[in-house]
């Protein structure tokens, strides 16, 4: 397979080439493209075997959930009817942004996306590119970093390129991640159970800022 690279303006995201890339996830390809953390391995979550790829590709354990990348907050309350109230003003606070909230799935969220699991994360990001991409291709996007497994995430195409091409369909090169860090993620299904929300991996938001916003959080590396 040879990886093709489309170079997208980061800022002013040309409507042609987010349609052709869009066109290659519609056809159940996988494709690397830049977000405000870091570049992310992006694919149709309706499309099993286009998720399949992502994990084979990583080299991901199928144990390890995906997240869902969203243009909207509506997409999040289609998908996740049980949203917690501080889980939604966590959207309201730091969306777009780098915080990943996990919620009790709803039905129409696929199993092979969760590994089984009850809940999956969401994210809107803070990227012209990404926002622009959701809303050609039509559907929210199944993500993870864009990096084999155990290495560092990827914050530029050429990175992406040394380690993934032939692996992928294609990759989007809109210049350097402007955070370079992966997503803060917070657990909020303990909240809906009255308990602190869980910090899960402290990312590109500061748990000090996270906790100024939300108040007390649980984090297991303490």
């Amino acid at each position: 397979m040879e990886t093709r690279i489309l170079c997208i303006d980061a800022d002013n995201p040309e409507p042609q080439l987010l349609e052709r890339a869009a066109e290659i996830l519609w056809r159940g390809g996988v494709i690397a493209a830049p977000t405000d953390t870091v570049y992310g391995l992006l694919a149709d979550p309706a499309n099993q075997a286009a998720v399949q790829r992502i994990y084979e590709v990583k080299g991901r354990d199928f144990r390890h959930p995906l997240i869902l990348l969203v243009a909207d907050v509506g997409t999040v309350e289609r998908l996740c009817p049980q949203i917690p109230p501080l889980a939604r003003q966590a959207m309201t606070h730091f969306w777009p942004g780098g915080l990943t909230v996990i919620l009790e799935k709803g039905p129409a969220v696929p199993e092979y996306l969760t590994a089984g699991g009850e809940t999956i994360g969401m994210r809107l990001p803070a990227h012209a590119v990404t926002l622009g991409l959701i809303r050609a291709a039509g559907f929210p996007l199944a993500s993870t970093s864009a990096n084999r497994s155990g290495e560092p995430a990827a914050t530029s195409a050429q990175l992406i390129s040394a380690a993934l091409q032939g692996k992928i369909d294609l990759i989007i090169d809109s210049g350097p991640t402007s955070l370079g860090v992966e997503s803060s993620v917070v657990d909020f299904t303990f909240a809906a159970r009255g308990k602190p929300p869980r910090l899960l991996r402290e990312g590109g938001i500061s748990r000090q800022t996270l906790q100024e916003a939300l108040g007390p959080l649980e984090y297991l590396a303490d």
